[in-house]
């Protein structure tokens, strides 16, 4: 029995924490949008699998918001 919740443990363990990080991900991105930021989020896979792409996107949302300004 103590093998099974020793194994369990860490698992609950990275559900709240990943949890956790949503959360602060959301209130981080909400205080940013406040003040003016747009806020852009990009997996660390797309950057691994197509990191042209990636400074592709971000190029282009430099642009936009720039334009915005304009």
């Amino acid at each position: 029995m103590s093998n099974v919740d020793e194994k369990a443990s860490p698992v609950k363990g990275e559900v709240a924490r990943r949890d956790e990080g949503i959360v602060n991900d959301e209130k981080r991105t909400k205080y940013l949008e406040q003040c003016g930021i747009k806020v852009i989020r990009i997996s660390n896979l797309d950057v691994l699998k197509n990191f042209e792409g990636v400074c592709q996107y971000i190029d282009n949302a430099v642009k936009q918001s720039l334009s915005q300004l304009r």
